[in-house]
């Protein structure tokens, strides 16, 4: 029971930092853009100046409050540590992904760090090889990019989770996800969409294969 609840205190404090750091990202990365681009070239302009005229900026993401009700849940829910606090870093990663269509490569890293405990490195090499397959079509077949190098990066921190077979299935239901969430907003708007947040479904798509682990 006491491991149980310093668990459930453990989430709750993930769930605090993950609502405050939503908006922090935004302010950081303005100030680190700022920062390299000041030492190249003399501005006029402060930072305060520089952060107002950004079209990235700080965003309140009022759901993000259910960090607090899933987060204890996914402790409870999965028994292994590590598995409960790699979905506990999607879920930030993807409402991170909503807010700015942008990811945190340090929660990525800390991803990876945390998969290669698991030892299916051999999924690792396999999908660096399928992406760099699937990059040069894009780019030399397809003139245009595929997903963002953010989402390339996630699958493979989460690659050494899973065995091959299991981490194809990931990617496809991900994409398929991905494929009808953008299929029924055309339906309902008839409006394309200019960006698809991918993250959200490489969480969910994530959750599901570690279904039986429940």
């Amino acid at each position: 029971m006491a491991i149980y609840m310093l668990k459930i205190i453990i989430a709750i404090c993930f769930a605090w930092w993950g609502r405050k750091e939503i908006p922090a990202f935004a302010l950081r990365i303005n100030h680190q853009i700022y920062a390299e681009y000041h030492s190249l070239i003399e501005m006029e302009e402060n930072y305060e100046l520089f952060q107002q005229k950004s079209y990235l900026q700080p965003k309140e993401m009022h759901f993000s409050y259910l960090f607090f009700l899933l987060f204890p849940s996914i402790i409870i829910l999965y028994d292994d540590v590590i598995i409960g606090g790699i979905l506990i870093l999607l879920c930030f990663l993807a409402c991170l992904d909503i807010a700015y269509y942008l990811t945190d490569i340090r929660v990525v890293a800390l991803i990876f760090l945390l998969s290669l405990s698991q030892g299916e490195i051999n999924t690792l090499y396999v999908l660096i090889g399928l992406f760099i397959i699937i990059q040069i079509i894009s780019l030399v077949i397809l003139k245009k990019e595929g997903i963002g190098m953010g989402d390339y990066l996630l699958f493979l921190a989460l690659a050494p989770l899973f065995q091959i077979e299991q981490m194809l299935y990931l990617i496809l239901i991900a994409s398929l996800l991905g494929i009808i969430y953008y299929l029924v907003y055309w339906g309902i708007t008839k409006q394309k969409l200019a960006k698809l947040p991918f993250i959200p479904f490489i969480t969910a798509s994530t959750f599901m294969v570690f279904i039986d682990k429940i």
